[in-house]
């Protein structure tokens, strides 16, 4: 068995793996929801995303296997990254001269098909694949391997997430770092001290004081000129913090802006503390005061002194913090939007492609049982399912790919187009139940994404037949209806209904059930609410027990 070549870039792509900072990591959901999702997709037993290290090939996630690692002179990644722009697909193992040996395939796991797609960055560098794996002979079709190239991008994205974290978390540590520097910095280096008295009309400022506002050593400072070195929106404040210490003895406390004697702008941390005379002599106020005070001073407070530090150093670094924080919060935002996307696809394939795969069953048991002929219309049935089986594939694949856009893609959809596609998708069940599905309103047409508001219609339309009422056949009325600022989906059955008062609050919520239904799952009202949310719509639901629910779903309406 030859063991596989090291890509000509291997000591920069070592290196860029180190720099994610994952290896040995625990398992993440984000992670784990890509290989389940390959592995759906895909129909395989064993997905994986493997990253390739200097000995080894370790998986961040895994679906089907429990090993964690393989030698990476074993590992069929290893021979994947040697073309990191193009997927390796092998469809016998057992046929191919480099792996037909490999005890991964003459043994467990039994690896007989294999297909990776290179997680490569910008620069060309392949930290791994992500991987399906079958103990069988197999292939993918183009739509599957668009899908799973699409997948391994989403990967590489959460790779990217990852690192940016990392770096981000770094740079707010040592962000911290400097701002406690400067302060102690600023501490020894640009703290002065000043000194007014009110009786002379005297104020000193030390040295550091005078090179702090950049005026000259023999600088003799007056109240009113020291007020105006700072801004002049900051003004009224100091002039108050000066009456209110003046009349009541109040000490102060602020960090404003001012602007030095050579055009400067500078933050300042100013603390002023009265000194307070002779309770028995009366304070002489001295002239230059008098324009702050049209009374006389209550207390006896002669003087008032204080410390006067510049701080832009420390301000400049909570801003830097502010935006670092900004971009932590929008990199968290578009993980879990990501994230709740991801979700929503994976529970648009187990419902949707599940519903259409249901309808072709049903239709082969009831040839089976002689139900009918299947010369007769089974073939027809088939041709529909199949064909609304493409259509939800190719919504599902327009879906996927726009995620990684951030974005949800709407069109025009006629209402009529829209209900043939569930008649037809529920063809047995709606024979079966005896059902009468009806159609209203005053809107024709909705512009809205075409696969969710299929699951949509899907999930409600389901709903309907299958808790119908023992006691009589089931009525399912649909309108849409222009209201407002939406369109309204309303959606009306006479079934058994939903105890509101007993189930209002978990009525959206995941895997709840409320009937005692064998094919419940408790995912479609789940599904549907989540779907709505993505397309900045609402849900509202009536329920009597015994008599019926209504759905009504808003869909804003778009210029």
């Amino acid at each position: 068995m030859a063991s596989p070549l090291f890509p000509a870039n291997e000591v920069a792509r070592l290196k860029a793996l180190q720099d994610l900072h994952i290896l040995d990591s625990l398992p993440e959901e984000d992670y784990d929801d890509i290989t389940h999702l390959a592995a759906a997709i895909s129909d395989m037993p064993i997905s994986l995303i493997s990253l390739v290290e200097r000995d080894r090939a370790w998986f961040k996630a895994k679906t089907g296997l429990s090993a964690t690692e393989t030698p990476r002179e074993l590992s069929f990644c290893a021979y994947a990254i040697n073309d990191p722009y193009q997927s390796m697909i092998v469809p016998d193992t057992r046929l191919d001269d480099r792996f037909s040996d490999n005890p991964l395939v003459t043994g467990y796991p039994h690896v007989i098909f294999y297909a990776g797609f290179p997680l490569t960055d910008e620069a060309g560098l392949s930290f791994g694949t992500l991987c399906v794996i079958d103990n069988k002979p197999n292939t993918l079709s183009p739509d599957k391997i668009k899908t799973l190239n699409i997948l391994s991008k989403q990967a590489l994205n959460l790779l990217a997430l990852r690192k940016k974290n990392f770096l981000l978390a770094a740079q707010e540590k040592e962000n911290k770092r400097l701002i406690e520097i400067y302060e102690r910095t600023n501490t020894a280096a640009k703290m002065g001290w000043w000194e007014v008295d009110f009786e002379t009309g005297n104020i000193e400022w030390s040295a550091n004081t005078k090179t702090i506002h950049e005026v000259p050593a023999d600088f003799e400072a007056q109240i009113t000129e020291a007020i105006y070195f700072y801004k002049e929106e900051h003004r009224a404040t100091v002039a108050e913090a000066v009456k209110n210490c003046l009349l009541h003895g109040t000490p102060y406390e602020f960090e404003l802006e001012l602007t030095t004697a050579k055009g400067n702008d500078i933050w300042v941390s100013a603390i002023g503390i009265p000194e307070f005379g002779d309770p028995n002599e009366p304070v002489r106020l001295h002239e230059s005061f008098k324009e702050l005070l049209t009374i006389s001073p209550s207390k006896t407070v002669k003087k008032m002194s204080g410390t006067f530090q510049e701080i832009t150093a420390r301000k400049k670094g909570e801003q830097i913090l502010k935006v670092r924080n900004k971009e932590l919060q929008q990199l968290n935002d578009l993980i879990s939007l990501q994230n709740t996307r991801l979700q929503n696809f994976a529970h648009i394939i187990s419902h949707n492609i599940r519903s259409h795969v249901t309808n072709m069953s049903g239709v082969i048991q009831l040839a089976d049982n002689n139900v009918i002929n299947a010369g007769d219309m089974i073939f027809e049935v088939f041709k529909k399912s199949v064909s609304g089986l493409e259509e939800t594939i190719a919504n599902l694949n327009e879906v996927i790919y726009i995620q990684s856009n951030l974005n949800v893609p709407k069109k025009m959809l006629q209402i009529s187009e829209e209900l043939d596609k569930i008649t037809n998708l529920f063809y047995h069940q709606i024979v079966d139940s005896g059902a009468s599905i009806q159609l209203g309103g005053n809107c024709t047409e909705v512009y809205t994404n075409p696969a969710y508001f299929e699951s949509i219609l899907q999930n409600l339309v389901s709903n309907a037949i299958k808790y119908r009422s023992p006691e009589r056949s089931p009525i399912v009325q649909i309108n849409l209806i222009q209201e407002n600022d939406y369109v309204l989906l309303e959606v009306t059955d006479n079934g058994l209904g939903i105890d509101l008062q007993k189930y209002g609050s978990r009525i959206f919520g995941m895997y709840k059930t409320f009937h005692r239904n064998k094919d419940a799952k408790g995912l479609g009202l789940f599904i549907t609410k989540t779907q709505i949310e993505a397309i900045n719509g609402k849900i509202e639901i009536a329920s009597t027990v015994n008599m019926g629910t209504s759905f009504k779903v808003y869909f804003p309406i778009e210029n």
